[in-house]
């Protein structure tokens, strides 16, 4: 085949070689627009794991990239002049510019046609070919170029960030959370060679804007020049971090992540890899694995079959969901970026926490495993916060959810929850085998507003049970209904109804109410109900909890719109605010791990401060102890039964 390839990357070249040692016969040509010695950027970081499937791939160039490479395994996190290290991750990272060299070679050794300084400026000027390639990065020239749209579409991030290097050389991945005057500063830094490290800040456009660096944005500079102003700044402000040191710059300027996709990554004998096709956050550091991992799998697409537009589809049919996973991982960890002047107030210990979970595929269980020494710390900082004397728990099971909980006059015995589906007997004996199980709150199925006239003394039966074997706390639920009746008459023997059934639900010795609007869009209507159910309800030793849908009509529900509600729920004498999603709900709505749910619960919390508990979806223990330590819930309700727990 005669194969054009525009771009020398890493994607580029990669496949080059991969491709061309795979048959000889290929003629394979690599088209870069930049000399070979140039490289924008500093260095490139590989997980460990990533190493590792490298090195069984392709054993020849992984080991020279080994070979080059800085080796670690710890992240460290100042924030608040204090430092915390967590051990066990893993990670390579070696010189763009030398792994440039590297895949320069190896595509050389095997015959591979590199041409450089040739800038395509449109695809007719490559001739005929049997395949082009697109490697050209995110403003890619082939993906605008053929005739057929890729369903191309991007989304810009609101934080602006710089690419630095520096002379300080660190031994480890280093996050350092500053504020000033002007507002919140972060970076990102790690070795990638003998003498150097990236050094990469990230901020806020405020912050930015406040400092007045926007202003270098309009100036115009040389390409390839960097914005010097920007890393005075900058040197000046981290100069503790720098010990010294100075930062370097290498075409360094401000920018927003743009988060690329496209509906297909091929068209006729036309495809795409790396940043041409997809990009994901380079917090989560895939960038270039992705890029190597296409051009893998491209060419292993293309020695299964002899036709090419078959190639094609199956190359793509078998990277899209693996691509696709790291972008849907790559979303939280953007958002907390472009957020994290919210989490500044946080002490150390939580905030470290905070900002390694904050993807859902991190939880506390993996990092217990990766460094018992840190969770170690987070374990005496919770026992503190929550004046528990020394550690009850045997090193290795610490369990955030098996706390108890005040809120207003009840103390829960625990934060785990679970909420009946069944009616009736079905639901007595869920109920009743969590309360022994441990479970430290239990909620019926929705009970019946009018009622048969001796409900309540079934209900009082159903918490003597409860009560009499377990310090569990059981609440009553109440639905709320779609809509109000349209006739005055009705709406006020409506109100009458949920006024008795809260007296009813006091007298059977409930320990909490639970409303359940049936949607957050629409709940201002209902708070009448609301209201007289409250009113009636007594205050001594429960609560009201009011629960909303996060998920209406198959989407997710807007922040702004759940934060208002929960702000006037709060307002009218709400205690605990449910945050509920169907178990089946789709993880394109709620995100993998649901992180959008947990994402909307923290800023209930932070800015309602308004406790919350995660009701329905998968969530496991180990999700739901990461979420209560993080600060994102309160409560969770967990799928399966918890380990008994003790009171106190």
């Amino acid at each position: 085949m005669k194969i054009r390839i525009v771009g020398g990357g890493p994607a580029g070249l990669y496949f080059a070689q991969l491709v061309k040692r795979a048959d000889p016969a290929h003629e394979v040509t690599v088209l870069e627009r930049n000399p070979p010695d140039a490289s924008f950027g500093f260095g490139v970081v590989f997980s460990e794991g990533t190493m590792r499937s490298f090195a069984e791939r392709d054993p020849q160039t992984a080991h020279a990239v080994a070979q080059a490479a800085v080796h670690w395994d710890a992240i460290e996190v100042w924030h608040r002049g204090k430092r915390l290290r967590s051990v066990g991750h893993g990670f390579a990272a070696i010189s763009r510019q030398r792994l440039l060299q590297i895949l320069q070679q190896g595509a050389q050794s095997v015959g591979v046609d590199l041409r450089f300084r040739w800038d395509v400026t449109d695809v007719a000027q490559l001739g005929d070919y049997d395949l082009l390639v697109g490697a050209d990065g995110a403003n890619s020239l082939v993906r605008q170029s053929v005739t057929r749209e890729f369903g191309f579409r991007e989304e810009v991030g609101s934080a602006k960030f710089i690419w630095f290097g520096s002379t300080k050389r660190y031994d480890s991945f280093r996050f350092v959370f500053v504020e000033n005057e002007h507002g919140v500063f972060a970076v990102h830094a790690y070795p990638f060679d003998d003498r150097t490290s990236t050094f990469l800040v990230e901020t806020d456009e405020k912050s930015w804007r406040a400092a007045g660096l926007h202003r270098s944005v309009d100036e115009v500079r040389a390409p390839g020049r960097s914005d010097l102003a920007s890393m005075k700044y900058l040197e000046a402000l981290f100069a503790p971090h720098l010990e010294g040191e100075r930062l370097l710059g290498n075409n360094s300027k401000w920018l927003s992540f743009r988060t690329v996709r496209n509906a297909t990554w091929h068209d006729g004998n036309v495809v795409l890899l790396g940043d041409a096709a997809h990009t994901a956050h380079f917090s989560v550091g895939s960038g270039t694995t992705m890029a190597m991992e296409d051009a893998s799998a491209l060419n292993q697409a293309l020695q299964d079959s002899a036709e090419i537009e078959g190639s094609l589809e199956a190359y793509e049919e078998r990277r899209r969901p693996a691509v696709e996973r790291i972008q849907e991982a790559a979303a939280p960890s953007l958002l907390w970026w472009e957020r994290y002047r919210s989490h500044m107030r946080m002490e150390p210990e939580p905030f470290i926490f905070h900002f390694l979970t904050r993807t859902p595929r991190v939880t506390l269980r993996k990092l217990n495993e990766r460094d018992p020494g840190l969770i170690g710390e987070l374990r005496s900082w919770w026992h503190q916060k929550n004046a528990q004397a020394g550690d009850s728990e045997q090193a290795g099971s610490f369990s955030p959810l098996s706390t108890p909980l005040t809120l207003g006059r009840l103390t829960l015995p625990n934060r785990s929850a679970f909420a009946a589906t069944a009616d009736d007997d079905a639901m007595r004996g869920q109920l009743v085998d969590h309360a022994r199980a441990g479970t430290g709150l239990l909620l019926t199925a929705p009970l019946p507003v009018a009622g048969r006239p001796d409900n309540t003394e079934a209900w009082r039966h159903l918490t003597t049970e409860v009560h009499a074997t377990s310090v569990a706390k059981i609440g009553a639920t109440f639905a709320l209904p779609a809509v109000l009746p349209p006739k005055p008459a009705e709406q006020r023997a409506l109100v009458d109804a949920y006024r008795q059934a809260a007296v009813r639900a006091g007298a059977a010795r409930f320990d909490a109410l639970r409303l359940v609007f049936p949607s957050a869009e629409r709940a201002s209507a209902l708070l009448e109900l609301f209201d007289a159910a409250r009113a009636a309800w007594p205050t001594e030793n429960t609560v009201v909890i009011a629960e909303l849908p996060l998920v209406t009509q198959g989407r997710l529900v807007e922040e702004m719109v759940y934060l208002t509600m929960a702000k006037e729920l709060k307002a009218h004498g709400c205690d605990l605010l449910a945050l509920s999603v169907e178990e089946d709900a789709p993880e394109a709505v709620v995100g993998e791990g649901g992180w959008r749910l947990l994402l909307i619960s923290e800023r209930v919390r932070r800015e309602i401060r308004l406790p919350t508990m995660l009701v329905g979806g998968t969530m496991g223990e180990a999700q739901a102890n990461t979420a209560v330590l993080s600060g994102r819930a309160d409560v969770c309700s967990v799928g399966a039964l918890p380990a008994p727990s003790r009171p106190g």
